[in-house]
């Protein structure tokens, strides 16, 4: 029977995000505003999964009505991105949103790509494809195929395991 890897530990998690170490992936649940002291936060993630890992990936998931964060905030991110540059070997980005807001997110995520002359950027229609695009990256010596598995296992325990403002306040 195969090992299967462990379940995800949280790095940090508040009412708005999560994040998340599962190996050399960086797991970002988002739900609300990402501001400059959060994008800085997750910076401080990268840094520490790398202290870790030679290169890391990372999957951030913007769920419906999360806002476009503000310009300081997205100079954060493409400044910490920048940074890192090649040890950072891929951001799969998420948007669940629909719309204007989404076409608007999307744009942010292709300003913040330029702004870090980073390729890494990647914007994925759902969590699957986005799980699908890092498992390759992902450093184990398992069988690729259940790296994938595992990978899927560790973003839903994140997502199961987080409980953001907006759905706290809705009980």
């Amino acid at each position: 029977m195969a090992e299967h890897m462990p379940l995800p530990s949280t790095y940090f998690a508040d009412d708005v995000y999560c994040i998340a170490f599962w190996n050399n992936v960086v797991l970002i649940d988002l739900d609300g505003d990402m501001t400059v002291s959060r994008m800085q936060k997750v910076g401080e993630a990268y840094r520490a999964l790398l202290a870790k890992y030679p290169r890391i990936v990372a999957v951030c998931v913007m769920r419906p009505g999360t806002p476009v964060a503000s310009a300081d905030a997205r100079a954060e991110g493409a400044r910490f991105t920048k940074e890192l540059g090649e040890a950072v070997a891929r951001i799969a980005m998420v948007i669940e949103s629909d719309g204007i807001v989404a076409q608007m997110l999307r744009s942010v995520v292709r300003g913040i790509s330029v702004l870090a002359r980073s390729k890494a950027f990647s914007l994925e229609t759902d969590v699957n494809e986005a799980l699908r695009t890092l498992a390759p990256l992902v450093i184990s010596s398992g069988p690729r195929d259940q790296v994938q598995l595992d990978l899927k296992d560790a973003w839903h325990a994140v997502r199961a395991n987080f409980r953001p403002r907006q759905a706290a306040a809705g009980e």
